[in-house]
C-alpha cells in the first residue's frame, strides 16, 4: 500500500508537472461556462443570420438545452481531450524506460497499473466535477430550473466512459508498450462497441451507450434501464485492470 501510495502521489505531480491538471480545468471550466451560453442565445444568433425571406422560429430555451449541450460538448470535444492527454499514460513510460527502471527498484506490478489508473482518475474527476459546477452555476442564472436525477445521472456515466478510455489505455500498454499500437487497439475497442450498439437490446448493456445517456435520460425518467450498461462498464474497468497487472507482471523485464 505504500508504494501505491508513493506512485500515485507521482502521477499526481506529474499531471502538474506536464499541465494535465490545468489543461483538463481550463478546458471543462470553459465548457461549463459556455453550455448554458450557447443554449441561451444561439436561438438569437440564428435568427440573426436567416437570409432575406427566410424566418426561422425556434421556441425558447430552456433548462434542459443547458444540459443537452454540456453533454454534447463533453461527449466530443471533451472525449478528444481526454485521448490526447491520457493514451500514453503508460505506453510513455515504456518507451523511456521508466516502467523498467521502477520494477527493477521493486515496484509491483499492482502499484503501477493501479497508480496510473487512481491518479488519472483522480485529476479527471476533479476536473470534470468542477467544470459540471461551473455549469450548475450558469445555467441557473440563465434558465429557471433544477438538477433532476437523470441529469446527475448522465453526467456520471459521461465520466464512467473516460475512466473506461483510461483503462483501454492502461491495459493496452501493458503488452502492446507503444504508443500506436495502444491508440490503435483502443481504438479498435470502442469500434467493436459501436457495432455491438446496433443490436438495440444491446444497447443498454453498451459501456459506449455512457456516452449518449446524458441526451437521452436528460429528457427521460428510464435511468433503471441503463444499470446494466453502468454495471458492465465498471466490472469492464475491473478485469481490464486486474488483466494489466497480470500481463506486467509476467513480462520480462
Amino acid at each position: 500500500m505504500k508504494q501505491l501510495m508513493v506512485f500515485i502521489k507521482k502521477e499526481l505531480l506529474e499531471s502538474l508537472r506536464q499541465y494535465r491538471l490545468f489543461i483538463l480545468l481550463t478546458v471543462f471550466i470553459v465548457f461549463g461556462l459556455l453550455s448554458p451560453a450557447t443554449a441561451k442565445f444561439m436561438p438569437e444568433l440564428l435568427k440573426t443570420l436567416a437570409t432575406e425571406g427566410i424566418a426561422i422560429t425556434l421556441p425558447p430555451p430552456v433548462y434542459l438545452d443547458s444540459w443537452l449541450q454540456f453533454f454534447k460538448n463533453m461527449s466530443q470535444m471533451g472525449l478528444i481531450v481526454v485521448i490526447i492527454l491520457y493514451g500514453g499514460i503508460l505506453a510513455d513510460e515504456f518507451n523511456k524506460n521508466t516502467i523498467e527502471l521502477l520494477r527493477t527498484k521493486g515496484l509491483s506490478s499492482f502499484s503501477i497499473v493501479a497508480g496510473k489508473f487512481i491518479g488519472a482518475a483522480l485529476v479527471l474527476g476533479l476536473s470534470y466535477l468542477i467544470g459540471f459546477l461551473v455549469s450548475v452555476i450558469y445555467a441557473a442564472i440563465y434558465f429557471e430550473g433544477a438538477l433532476s436525477g437523470e441529469i446527475i445521472a448522465g453526467v456520471f456515466a459521461l465520466l464512467l466512459f473516460y475512466f473506461l478510455l483510461v483503462t483501454f489505455f492502461i491495459f493496452f500498454a501493458t503488452w502492446i508498450r507503444k504508443l500506436v499500437g495502444v491508440m490503435l487497439a483502443s481504438g479498435l475497442s470502442i469500434m467493436l462497441l459501436f457495432l455491438l450498439n446496433i443490436k438495440e437490446s444491446f444497447a443498454k448493456f453498451n459501456p459506449v451507450s455512457l456516452l449518449s445517456l446524458g441526451g437521452v435520460l436528460a429528457g427521460d425518467s428510464g435511468v433503471a434501464d441503463y444499470t446494466g450498461a453502468f454495471v458492465i462498464t465498471l466490472v469492464l474497468i475491473a478485469v481490464l485492470l486486474i488483466a494489466g497487472v497480470l500481463i506486467l507482471a509476467n513480462r520480462d523485464l
